[in-house]
């Protein structure tokens, strides 16, 4: 059993320094002033297994570091692990580990960290190569005495730097990584859909073309369960100058003529069907993949549900010129007794159709099927439209496929006047004059809506991958930082040394969260467009790549020129509903755009929970982010925290991101947040230093951390001018009506 395993079961807190060392040093004095057995640290550290016992010892050591951590994190820190005011589990994580290697500090200072890339089961990733050049310490510097401590300063240490400020924490929620690990791995487990495909025999690499499930919920075309509609495929009666012993052109309309689709990826050459034939719509139905899968027998049937999809009407049959002006397309699959119905007698397989509207309507806007003017009715006036009845009768045998259907007569139902509304005389006048223009008029061809049953299983449809993508992070070492006292001075300052260290430690952790964001910002800027599409996303920042679309925008706001404002006593108002106005439009276009909202929902299984809006700036501008009398700020459709730094290189800039910080306290990366920190616990070494014949007191520490972004999402609002309209007068452009 491995000190991973036991760690991962419990936990351990915070507090203020002095007061917080007394209160470790009191409960680590009842275990012999280490909480761990030395040697079992020590096994730690050379990344050895435990037997049983030395696991039992181990496991209890812990619970007396968890039981001790609870209470200092509700008596220092105002409130239980996880809880409120409470240390966090990442900063629990890092005191339990502290406490292990404080237990003997010797064996994790001295251990050989390359040793790491050959544990089983470890997270391994390449490192910088500072981390491998640790200082090494001399085993005579490690006194007993002087160190006797060092459990108490790891754990006291480890567990208040283990955090950032309130804006680095917003942003990037602390983890704890194991100081056994070189860096930590995420997995994302992303379902895939793609449509199944044939290997390409000149060995040519193939492109699956998948796509993540969740997009579905945006982009609806991914999802496409038609693979078992019928498509007429229409074979030429030529193959290369050959003929062609498959050829059916007689079964097709030659008028309108043949075209090319392309239909899940396969170019098929189709046409509408032509009246008054009888052929197998089984038969017809084969196109390339489904041949490929082997040619439809016996076992293949039609679905029941068959419609009459569309119609085409064609004006001048005289007139046999393909995909000629005469031809008008009409859709009546959504018409009343459009469906065929199985029949009252004959074959329990036979389905038949009576179709009959007198609803189809033709204007002077109505176009051919080429797209141009009707050649026959250009004559009908602007303000007539004509209403037709239509009528076609036939039968479809779902198990042979034989189908053939009739058309009835052409007949117009009437003529209105669409600038009166009067119904015209089809007898005499203009009405019948109008009327006249469909004489000829004949039904010349259709289109099915049907659908293999696929009870052979000949076809398998969208498939279903479940894959898994892997994002490793290194966590280096960062130089060291060092508190000097002289070596007279009593032990009990030492308290003051470790507060030091804690305090440079979290400037050091905050000021790179800024500096992270900073640069996200600069790359984004570079990369992202407006034409990257679900289909093809480009790979940028964190796991959370491949769940959402990649968003970014800078918006600049001078409010010298952006205010519209003319009483002093709302100029307020009016510079935070410029301000929120515009944060508004970013935040919902981020949205929406990104796709956030479905993985938000698919992550909490389609409840609706609101996320969480991430509103980072200056100390100046968080005043003006409030809208006055309502704590909302963006509406009742986000919660929105803002949070401020004093830090220089935000001065003027509003950074905008999504977060989770319901998921943000298991001490896990969170895909949802826009970032993390990964914190690795390290020891604080008190040693008595000569240098350049002095000798002094060092207490040092080398933090490890890195700052790292989830998801490629953001927003930055750069705002000038506020100061020269806060307390002067807003010119106004009055323009003349």
């Amino acid at each position: 059993m491995k000190i991973s395993d036991i760690l991962s079961k419990k936990a351990a807190p915070a507090g203020s320094t002095a007061g917080l060392i007394q209160s470790l040093t009191d409960t680590a004095n009842k275990n012999g002033g280490r909480w761990f057995d030395k040697t079992t640290a020590g096994r730690v550290a050379s990344f050895e297994s435990l037997d049983n016992a030395e696991a039992e010892r181990g496991a209890s050591a812990l619970q007396d570091i968890d039981a001790s951590l609870k209470r200092l994190s509700i008596e220092h820190f105002g409130g239980d692990v996880g809880m409120g005011s409470g240390i966090s589990k990442a900063q629990q994580a890092a005191g339990q580990w502290a406490a292990v290697m404080g237990s003997n500090p010797q064996a994790f200072l001295g251990r050989d960290m390359s040793a790491m890339a050959a544990v089983e089961g470890n997270t391994m990733v390449p490192t910088t190569e500072s981390y491998f050049n640790r200082g090494n310490y001399s085993e005579e510097a490690f006194d007993e005495r002087e160190n006797r401590n060092a459990p108490v300063f790891a754990v006291a240490y480890n567990i208040q730097a283990a955090r950032q400020d309130q804006f680095g924490e917003a942003f990037f929620p602390t983890i704890t990584v194991a100081p056994d690990q070189i860096g930590f791995e995420v997995v994302a487990r992303l379902i895939m859909i793609y449509q199944d495909i044939k290997r390409n025999v000149s060995g040519k690499i193939e492109d699956f073309k998948k796509r993540n499930l969740m997009h579905a919920t945006i982009d609806p075309s991914i999802l496409q369960l038609d693979d078992n509609k019928i498509i007429p495929v229409l074979q030429p009666a030529l193959v290369g100058g050959v003929a062609n012993p498959n050829a059916n052109a007689q079964f097709f309309d030659a008028v309108v003529g043949p075209q090319t689709i392309v239909f899940k990826g396969e170019s098929v050459t189709t046409a509408p069907l032509a009246f008054g034939k009888e052929f197998s719509l089984l038969g017809l139905a084969q196109r390339d993949s489904l041949i490929q899968s082997g040619l439809l027998d016996s076992t293949a049937a039609i679905e029941p549900t068959v419609y009459l999809d569309n119609l085409y009407l064609n004006l001048d049959p005289a007139d046999a010129t393909p995909t000629n002006n005469n031809l008008i397309k009409f859709n009546v699959k959504s018409l009343p007794t459009s469906n065929f119905v199985f029949s009252q007698q004959s074959n329990y397989r036979v389905m038949s159709l009576v179709f009959e509207t007198e609803y189809v309507h033709v204007r002077s806007t109505t176009l051919a099927l080429n797209g141009a003017a009707p050649a026959p009715i250009s004559a009908q006036p602007a303000n007539h439209a004509v209403r037709l009845k239509l009528k076609v009768f036939g039968t479809v045998n779902l198990e042979l496929g034989n189908t053939s259907l009739t058309a009835g007569e052409v007949t117009v139902m009437s003529v209105k006047d669409t600038t009166t509304g009067a119904e015209l005389d089809l007898t005499t006048g203009a009405g019948a004059t109008t009327a006249a223009l469909y004489a000829n008029a004949v039904l010349s061809s259709y289109d099915l809506d049907a659908r293999l049953t696929n009870s052979n299983h000949v076809q398998r449809g969208q498939l279903l991958d479940v894959t898994y993508q892997r994002d490793q992070y290194p966590v280096p070492l960062r130089g060291p930082i060092t508190a000097l006292r002289p070596v007279q001075q009593s032990d009990s300052e030492d308290a003051n040394g470790v507060e030091a260290l804690v305090t440079a430690t979290r400037y050091y952790t905050s000021a790179q969260a800024v500096e992270k964001l900073l640069e996200t910002s600069n790359l984004l800027s570079e990369v992202v467009t407006n034409l990257d599409t679900f289909e093809k996303l480009p790979a940028l920042l964190g796991v959370g790549r491949h769940y959402f679309k990649p968003f970014y925008e800078n918006v600049s706001i001078n409010m010298a020129t952006d205010l519209d404002s003319v009483k002093s006593h709302e100029r307020s108002a009016d510079m935070r509903a410029v301000l929120v106005n515009k944060l508004r439009d970013l935040v919902y276009r981020m949205y929406q755009e990104t796709g956030y909202m479905a993985v938000l929902q698919s992550k909490y299984e389609g409840q609706t929970v609101k996320p969480t809006v991430i509103i980072g700036c200056d100390i100046y501008l968080a005043q003006w982010l409030l809208v006055e009398g309502d704590i909302r700020t963006l509406g009742n459709d986000f919660d929105v925290v803002v949070v401020s730094t004093p830090n220089l290189k935000m001065s003027g800039k509003i950074f905008v991101a999504f977060g989770d910080p319901t998921g943000n306290n298991e001490n896990v990366a969170n895909p949802m947040h826009f970032g993390n920190m990964a914190w690795c616990p390290e020891l604080v070494v008190n040693l008595p230093i000569s240098r350049s014949q002095t000798t002094v007191r060092e207490m040092r520490v080398q933090p490890r951390f890195q700052h790292f972004v989830n998801q490629p999402i953001l927003a930055q609002m750069t705002v000038t001018g506020i100061s020269n309209v806060v307390a002067k007068k807003v010119t106004s452009n009055w323009k003349a009506m």
